[in-house]
């Protein structure tokens, strides 16, 4: 069986002085690929715990964390190659800090622009955009500079499997 890449690893492309805007936007594209999987998970957790009869906003505390969570041990694999060796709780809480001023951010955003813009008090969800686009920007440069920050990948080819299909 033979592994096919689906996305070169968080390092490997950086070591190439061919495509140093290449690496950045295929750890971007990764970043934004766990925050889609951090959405279902969200989505598929609030709707379960709620299904069992728990409240929305409560519900929402858990599928938040169940995501959050998620999503950084995705992220610290896949798009940043963090550290193994880094303390784990410390860089959770920071992680999760982190994106959570990146969540206050996006709901400033779209509380400013449904207050002072025709066309999103007409469509809120345009605010919606707005604010995640916002958002998703702070989140990257922030988790990239505060949560993840260290040193580059210690082993590319290790990380290559991690994003390879397996093929018969």
């Amino acid at each position: 069986m033979k592994n096919v890449p689906v996305f070169p690893p968080a390092g490997a492309v950086s070591a190439s002085k061919s495509a140093p805007g290449r690496f950045v936007k295929m750890r971007f594209l990764r970043f934004c690929l766990v925050g889609c999987v951090g959405f279902l998970l969200d989505a598929v957790v609030l709707q379960g715990l709620m299904a069992l009869g728990l409240d929305p906003l409560v519900a929402r505390i858990f599928s938040y964390l169940a995501a959050a969570t998620g999503t950084w041990l995705l992220n610290r694999r896949y798009t940043f190659d963090a550290d193994p060796q880094r303390g784990l709780w410390r860089e959770w809480t920071r992680y999760l800090a982190v994106n959570g001023l990146g969540g206050g951010i996006n709901y400033l955003c779209f509380a400013l622009a449904l207050m002072t813009l025709d066309a999103v008090r007409a469509q809120p969800v345009l605010g919606v955009a707005l604010g995640s686009a916002v958002a998703l920007v702070f989140n990257y440069l922030a988790n990239k500079h505060l949560v993840f920050r260290g040193e580059p990948m210690k082993n590319p080819a290790q990380a290559a499997k991690n994003w390879s299909i397996p093929q018969r």
